[in-house]
């Protein structure tokens, strides 16, 4: 399978023949092959999974821009490819694909339905090998596009509901030399100091994710012209604690060389 990922990036990164196979069905599929009916995800989660590939899965293709599989039960897939947001720098727009998928022995196979992109054809099939699948990461046996083995490796993304959470220790207020943050038990974030004011967070593991609300931006204009300008922002972190709990680093998923922050707790106001 040979695969390339022609996108332009607006800090001037293009990102070009990246060998990600799966993303860019090539043969036709037969006459009789149909599209599946979508069924709500919801539904689908309330089910036994047909398969353990069944669910979301993110690969990284490059600094800050990351490739989101979500395979349902009901046997349709639906792919995002997307910029993580950075302060000042804006990305391309998401590119979205979705069609029918299929697993016979540990062969994938895949035919696309709808796209709006150019690296996703409506009508084309694909296919891959299964190296392992388990409830945090899927292998994917591959070629790239001169027709050497690859291999694929998706790490496994749980859907992000706002204040669930399996560390209550996070809870509280915490400063660090430049921004001070509250992560509330309804789900809130609220941030002081810093570009963003609050917005939603979800905990699971290690992993600490943020939907952060848009600060205002006083320009019509600037709002028109920039609709990023208007959009959440959606971060990821690595979470370590210290052994007495006191200290907590954030270390950024999918951007190398992101600063790590450091907070320390704060100390709860006296009644």
């Amino acid at each position: 399978m040979k695969y390339g990922l022609p996108i332009g990036i607006a800090c001037g990164v293009v990102v070009g023949a990246i060998a990600m196979s799966l993303l860019v069905p090539r043969a036709k599929p037969p006459a009789s092959d149909g599209a599946a009916g979508s069924a709500p995800q919801a539904t689908a989660r309330r089910k036994r999974p047909i398969h353990p590939i069944v669910g979301t899965w993110r690969a990284f293709i490059d600094v800050g821009i990351a490739a989101i599989y979500r395979f349902d039960n009901d046997g349709t897939f639906a792919l995002t490819i997307k910029p993580l947001p950075r302060l000042g720098i804006s990305g391309p727009a998401t590119h979205e694909a979705a069609g029918t998928w299929k697993v016979a022995g540990n062969a994938l196979s895949m035919i696309n339905t709808s796209s709006n992109t150019p690296i996703s054809v409506v009508g084309e099939s694909e296919t891959a090998t299964i190296d392992s699948v388990d409830a945090e990461s899927l292998v994917i046996d591959t070629t790239d596009r001169k027709g050497d083995a690859e291999t694929l490796r998706f790490e496994r993304v749980e859907p992000f509901v706002a204040g669930r959470y399996d560390n209550p220790i996070l809870l509280g207020k915490w400063q660090s030399a430049s921004d001070e943050m509250e992560l509330r038990p309804s789900g809130e974030v609220v941030m002081t100091r810093a570009a963003w004011k609050g917005g939603k967070w979800s905990q699971h593991g290690r992993r600490l994710r943020f939907v952060l609300d848009p600060p205002y931006v006083r320009s019509a204009a600037r709002r028109m012209a920039d609709p990023s300008l208007a959009t959440p922002l959606e971060q990821e972190y690595v979470v370590r604690l210290s052994a007495d709990n006191e200290t907590l680093t954030l270390t950024r998923v999918g951007i190398p060389n992101y600063p790590v922050q450091q907070f320390r707790r704060m100390p709860e106001a006296q009644p």
